[in-house]
């Protein structure tokens, strides 16, 4: 492992991508942690290709939950209002 403070400032926000191409500019000073650079990105790739998997998942079942919380408010509002028509007699 190395140190990351050499490669400070070049995460992978930096990175610009087009398709399946990641480009990162340097400059004449920072060239020479090019490799580290690389690898920790590499890592990172690994790391968030684990990971998203699972928070797609999570993501898509919280918003699922939210609706269902949303019908069943609307649900009962219904009922409610459905009641309460029931009992105005004119």
């Amino acid at each position: 492992m190395f140190d990351k403070t050499e490669i400070l400032g070049y995460g992978p926000e930096k990175f610009e991508f087009n398709q399946n191409t990641a480009t990162l500019y340097l400059n004449k000073n920072t060239i020479k942690n090019a490799p580290k650079i690389i690898e920790y990105f590499k890592q990172w790739i690994k790391n968030t290709n684990n990971i998203y998997p699972e928070k797609a998942k999570e993501k898509i079942e919280k918003e699922k939950r939210v609706k269902e919380q949303e019908i069943e408010k609307a649900i009962i509002a219904n009922k409610e209002l459905q009641q309460i028509i029931k009992e105005i007699k004119i």
